[in-house]
């Protein structure tokens, strides 16, 4: 073999090896970096879905989408499964995966029976839809909590087996802290209910007055994921992470610290803009989320 061939054999050799061990590599990784399709609820989501592949994501999170010119959530309770499924095409044909949706609310204010009937249905939307992992905002009236609570529990068996983890988020009047969270999680007591933290939300229903730095303090060991989301008064919530109040660096480092050992890390929200600039955002985010669990 000429001493030319020997060394390009050599480079394409190496080459590959290395790429071996970088998929290899990507493929044990206990993290999961994605994007919502919120930093594009005013487009299409397959606008947004375009963006997520384009930006280098192999994960997405179904949110807030337009459909027929109208505000509207990707994945709720009574939708057809048709267009459940439609959405999990959409995603694949982009080399996307789906990580988790945001699924809101079911019909706790007419009872336990039509709460379970709603939160199945929202179960069977998730599953038609590839979700693994459905979101849900929590009860803010008081006085629909036990049914609220009620329907969780007798769901989450029919979720397991149809492969649909059922989490909450701080959202609401009742779970908006990690401390809430935790508290429901352990109340409920179930391997296939956990929760996302998201501290741009502890500071966006605090007012601004709860730190996500002392929040997120002995709560990992019931996180599962993280909607990557910041806070600036002022702005609130519609922001890139990394530019307002949250310090995601001890966010995180308080969470592996009580154990949350890896999972979904979903971006939530990106600074508004064009189409161009919103990509931006969210390669530029992409980095510095990586650079958290690096």
């Amino acid at each position: 073999m000429k001493r030319r061939q020997f060394i390009q054999t050599s480079l394409a050799a190496t080459l590959a090896t290395t790429l071996s061990a970088r998929a290899n590599a990507a493929d044990k990784s206990p993290w999961k970096v994605g994007c919502f399709t919120r930093p594009w609820a005013q487009h299409e989501y397959t606008v947004a879905l375009d963006a997520i592949a384009e930006a280098g994501f192999e994960y997405v999170g179904f949110m807030n989408t337009t459909k027929n010119g109208k505000g509207a959530q990707m994945i709720n309770w009574d939708m057809p499964l048709e267009e459940a499924a439609e959405m999990a095409e959409a995603a694949k044909s982009r080399g996307l995966t789906v990580a988790a949706a945001w699924g809101g609310r079911f019909p706790t204010e007419k009872g336990l029976e039509e709460a379970i009937a709603g939160l199945t249905k929202l179960i069977d939307a998730s599953k038609a839809a590839t979700v693994p992992d459905i979101l849900l905002g929590g009860e803010g009236r008081a006085e629909y909590l036990e049914t609220y609570e009620g329907a969780i529990k007798a769901c989450l068996d029919y979720a397991q087996k149809q492969g649909v983890r059922v989490c909450m988020k701080p959202h609401d009047t009742f779970n908006f802290t990690g401390e809430d969270c935790k508290g429901t999680i352990e109340r409920i007591n179930h391997p296939n209910f956990s929760f996302y933290y998201d501290p741009g939300n502890i500071l966006h229903y605090s007012k601004g007055k709860r730190a996500p730095e002392m929040d997120s303090q002995g709560i990992g060991d019931a996180v599962y994921g993280m909607c990557v989301k910041d806070y600036l008064e002022g702005k609130s919530v519609n922001i890139t992470p990394g530019t307002g109040q949250v310090d995601f660096e001890k966010v995180v480092a308080n969470l592996k610290a009580s154990g949350f050992k890896g999972g979904p890390m979903i971006i939530e929200c990106l600074n508004p803009g064009t189409l161009e600039e919103i990509l931006a955002e969210a390669k530029k985010t992409k980095a510095f989320v990586e650079g958290l669990i690096g």
